[in-house]
C-alpha cells in the first residue's frame, strides 16, 4: 500500500538535470531523502 501523494513532477531542462535529490521534512521534524533518477525510478531513504 502506498500512502504517498505526488507533490510535483520533474521536467528536465538546461537548469535541472537528473538525478534529483530532495530532503523532505514533516511537521514532526522527521526527514526523508528522495532521489529521482533518469529512468524514472524513485527512492525514499
Amino acid at each position: 500500500m502506498n500512502d504517498f501523494t505526488d507533490l510535483l513532477e520533474h521536467r528536465e531542462n538546461d537548469v535541472f538535470t537528473l538525478p534529483v535529490n530532495m530532503m523532505v521534512v514533516d511537521a514532526r521534524g522527521e526527514a526523508a531523502r528522495v532521489v529521482i533518477r533518469a529512468d524514472g525510478t524513485q527512492y525514499l531513504h
